[in-house]
């Protein structure tokens, strides 16, 4: 009995033992391809590296599948998963005894290469890793093909696995960004290409929070007399380091961080606000023109906003001009023609801004009711020249009059060009030659001037 119960108790240390080793390697690898798994891959990296010799050199491959998600899609994911298998056994195919490879999820794996005697023999083992991927798969289930894009990041003294896989990273997505079915070695450039929009987007955010944006205005005036009559509202940044940007070097990226409809909402009603205060100073019915972006055309609460700075600055409805532009803001919705007509019913007008620049800017009169044509300072620069340039304005404002709209020369910057315009029977004109856009004081400052001339010194992007 004795010697039945030892046998026994060895049974059963041994199969608690097969337990724990299979539990154990469950742990460390991957279920469906047998690889190890990111946490393993990141310790057995950082195991090497505390002891890598010094006169040789390590480097992380991160590997991605470009066309998976056709393979899924199209033949179904037990396929899928035959096609992981089969890359997972193809990359250590390519891999020497004492590299490593894991599956780190969904189609990316990694590979770390260790004992490298230089750069060449990497180079070379990534090649052999791409031919090896690029090939059909076929069983006799499948005939697939999946390209693999491989980013490479050499292990540099200090490294640890995060750092290389996140360096790796980068550099697949560079090397994704020229092809398929290529590698990349990291260098410190595609980071700050990476970043960068990131970046941008944290100063824009941060930006936004602390009120670094300011407005620029800029006078609108009577042809006939030079009186001002209204101003053009322009947003610029008051970069901490950069210093004052105009909106060219921002507006791009305020759309695509999604900050347009928050940092519009903000415009709106400081221009309703300080076109208050000149109005006030002035005695004049002076407007202010607005430009809105498409993304705030799109937005639901956009006439909601407009109205609401309208209500809290006491700006009467006339004097806000809402300013489109043809290839920014009108676009083809629908949308955006509902959002003219509530607009227009509260009794604010709508302008098209550098009317002529596009190929449907008729097209856009006949389908959407506005007040205001501003003509695009291209066409004012070649009024002097004559011919077709001169005709071309010359047709837009007899359009304008004909139609029973307010029409404005833009960029306008000589006295010869101003003489044109009045020649041909512009209504208001602005540019240069009349005014820069400059902060609310120093306009104010202006105000009295039976007209405003050019400001020196004050630096703008119209």
């Amino acid at each position: 009995r004795q010697g039945m119960s030892v046998r026994e108790n060895m049974i059963l240390l041994r199969r608690l033992a097969a337990n724990e080793t299979e539990l154990h390697h469950r742990a460390e690898h991957d279920p469906l391809t047998d690889l190890n798994n990111r946490s393993s891959f990141i310790r057995f990296v950082d195991e090497h590296l505390a002891s890598a010799p010094p006169d040789r050199l390590c480097a992380v491959m991160f590997v991605d599948l470009d066309d998976f998600k056709h393979i899924n899609d199209s033949m179904g994911h037990a396929m899928g998963d035959q096609a992981i298998v089969a890359v997972g056994e193809r990359l250590k195919s390519c891999m020497r005894d004492h590299d490593l490879v894991a599956r780190l999820g969904g189609d990316e794996f990694a590979v770390f290469l260790t004992r490298l005697p230089n750069v060449g023999q990497m180079v070379t083992i990534a090649e052999r890793l791409i031919e090896t991927l690029n090939e059909p798969f076929q069983s006799s289930d499948m005939r697939a093909s999946v390209c693999g894009t491989i980013g490479v990041a050499i292990a540099e003294p200090g490294d640890d696995a995060g750092e290389l896989l996140r360096r790796a990273d980068i550099a697949m997505y560079a090397a994704k960004a020229r092809g398929k079915g290529l590698f990349g070695i990291f260098e410190p450039s595609m980071h700050v290409a990476m970043y960068a929009p990131l970046e941008r987007r944290a100063d824009l955010e941060r930006a936004a929070e602390d009120e670094e944006f300011t407005l620029h205005f800029q006078p609108v005036v009577d042809v006939a007399t030079r009186e001002m009559v209204g101003v053009e509202a322009l947003i610029r940044w008051a970069h901490p380091r950069l210093g004052l940007l105009g909106p060219i070097e921002f507006i791009d990226d305020l759309e695509k961080a999604g900050l347009m409809v928050k940092v519009g909402a903000w415009v709106m009603v400081e221009s309703c606000r300080q076109t208050m205060r000149l109005r006030a100073g002035s005695h004049r019915e002076l407007s202010v023109s607005v430009n809105v972006s498409s993304s705030q055309m799109q937005d639901a609460g956009f006439v909601s906003v407009v109205a609401g700075a309208l209500t809290a600055t006491g700006l009467p409805a006339a004097a806000l001009v809402i300013e489109l532009t043809e290839s920014g803001s009108i676009g083809e919705s629908e949308v955006v023609g509902l959002r003219l007509r509530q607009l227009r019913a509260m009794g604010v007008r709508v302008a098209i801004d550098d009317f002529g620049s596009g190929y449907s800017s008729f097209t856009y009169l006949r389908r959407l009711r506005v007040d205001i044509l501003k003509i695009d300072k291209t066409f004012v620069d070649g009024l002097l020249a004559g011919g077709p340039g001169a005709a071309l304005v010359e047709g837009m404002i007899g359009l304008g009059n004909s139609l029973g709209l307010l029409t404005v020369g833009e960029g306008v910057e000589e006295e010869e060009q101003h003489a044109a315009l009045v020649r041909l029977g512009c209504m208001m004109a602005q540019g240069y030659l009349h005014g820069r856009p400059m902060p609310m004081d120093q306009l104010v400052l202006l105000q009295d001037a039976d007209s405003v001339s050019y400001a020196p010194g004050v630096a703008a992007i119209g």
